[in-house]
């Protein structure tokens, strides 16, 4: 084979390898566009604290009184 057909099959291989990963690869959920604030997290006891945590609607956890929306999100850590 030539030099180029090698590189052009070589090229396609690794742009399809590519395709397969960004559509199997996990993403991340809907991003919330009001939310000033996001908050992440592992999914596992942290991400549980963290739920708690924001759900407490009279907390001292805002920051400043224009800051209202805080969002939490969690990530697969493992």
């Amino acid at each position: 084979m030539e030099i180029q057909k090698k590189i052009v099959i070589y090229t396609l291989v690794c742009i399809v390898f590519v395709l397969i990963f960004q559509f199997l690869m996990p993403k991340e959920d809907e991003k919330n566009d009001i939310a000033e604030i996001r908050i992440g997290s592992g999914d596992d006891i942290s991400g549980y604290l963290v739920d708690n945590i924001l759900s407490i609607k009279d907390s001292d956890i805002l920051l400043s009184e224009k800051s209202k929306s805080i969002e939490g999100y969690k990530f697969k850590d493992c």
